[in-house]
């Protein structure tokens, strides 16, 4: 039979099921990306959306190399960031403008992907002079109107939350001091470690004015402790614990709020955990996903569902970063030649990994060096 052109034309056309595949497989969210620049005598970071096809816009640049954190709200793309006290007591810039005077505070910076919407000095018994700490944006509530930022110091701890907006003011939501409290996603409740265990207590309902949480008077779980932190997921709390003698042995555990059941997720492979990023929940996937160190920079990430059972999704990752509000994608780091881990030109990219296919969908490089964090923002 001879082939007219129209059906010629007919017969190159996707097939209606290769067309059903490709509009039922959702689109990657856009990442908002905090990358640092080295090399060439610019030591400088970038705050920059990464869109589908690996172009940049910047949402602010030339930010100077003190401690900075990033917090990002992925359902609307606002975020905060701190910028702790620069080395030589200069006030921190922002687009040309110092946004703080003080040599001895850290700094509040709130925005969208506009820009800078905010700004104010942090937590004001935070400061060199009294108590030199850290701050870092840990978790917001659901609708994006209040960021946590957790103070960290050398012995001691505690949360303040700060409503989103022109004029953010900080409320201590914490009693006295907990430790480290690890918010769980929603902000239904939190965890944190003592010496006595683990100890879970209710988030307070978002309200004008925040209620302070308090520590509970007796741990859930009391195990053979040795840990830093502790992930409440869904009826779960995950932790990495370490063995507490010799230190050389490590376990990946799952603790059931209901059935008080401890599981075993994996030994770790080697005697430093050092991979960053701790826990994260898939959300509708209903599963957990955790990075285990395999060589210096460069960790395989294991999935976990109900059952307990890990299994390996991505290998040679530097950074577990964020996961998709509908479980689908998970935003990683990885050098562009992992092997040969952190050296001039290796440059650290944004990977996005498909959890259904297992496969990288999308790679980025961004315009900085080295990725300092990440997290997903809406698609458009």
């Amino acid at each position: 039979m001879r082939l007219t052109p129209l059906l010629i034309a007919l017969a190159l056309l996707p097939s209606p099921v290769a067309v059903a595949d490709q509009l039922a497989t959702p689109a990657p969210p856009r990442i908002l990306s905090l990358a640092q620049r080295v090399g060439s005598g610019d030591m400088t970071a970038t705050l920059e959306v990464v869109d589908q096809t690996g172009k940049t816009t910047p949402v602010l640049d030339q930010l100077p190399l003190g401690g900075m954190s990033l917090g990002v709200h992925q359902a609307t793309g606002r975020w905060a960031m701190t910028f702790f006290q620069l080395s030589n007591g200069d006030p921190l810039q922002l687009d040309g403008k110092a946004v703080s005077k003080p040599d001895d505070r850290n700094t509040l910076v709130l925005g969208d992907l506009t820009g800078v919407i905010s700004h104010a000095y942090g937590d004001k018994g935070c400061t060199s002079k009294k108590k030199a700490c850290f701050e870092t944006p840990v978790a917001w509530s659901d609708d994006g109107a209040y960021v946590f930022v957790e103070s960290l110091g050398s012995s001691w701890g505690t949360i303040g939350r700060w409503n989103f907006g022109k004029k953010p003011k900080r409320a201590v939501i914490t009693a006295k001091k907990p430790g480290t409290l690890m918010i769980a996603p929603g902000g239904k409740r939190a965890a944190y470690v003592g010496k006595d265990g683990v100890h879970v207590v209710t988030f307070p309902k978002a309200k004008k004015k925040a209620a302070k949480i308090k520590p509970t008077k007796q741990a859930v779980v009391a195990p053979d402790l040795l840990m830093s932190s502790v992930y409440p997921i869904g009826d779960r709390l995950y932790w990495f614990r370490r063995e507490p003698t010799e230190q050389k042995q490590g376990w990946f555990e799952a603790y059931d709020l209901v059935t008080k059941q401890t599981i075993t997720l994996l030994e770790a492979p080697t005697e430093f955990y050092m991979m960053r990023g701790g826990f994260l929940s898939t959300g509708p996937r209903a599963t957990v996903l955790f990075g285990v160190d395999a060589e210096f920079e460069r960790a395989d990430i294991y999935e976990v569902g109900a059952d307990g059972k890990a299994t390996v999704i991505a290998r040679d990752v530097a950074q577990l970063l964020d996961v998709s509000a509908d479980g689908r994608y998970v935003l990683v780091t990885r050098r562009k030649e992992p092997k040969k881990g952190n050296v001039p030109g290796n440059t650290e990219q944004l990977v996005i990994i498909d959890l259904d296919t297992r496969r990288d969908a999308q790679v980025s490089s961004g315009s900085g060096d080295q990725i300092l964090d990440a997290g997903f923002v809406p698609a458009t």
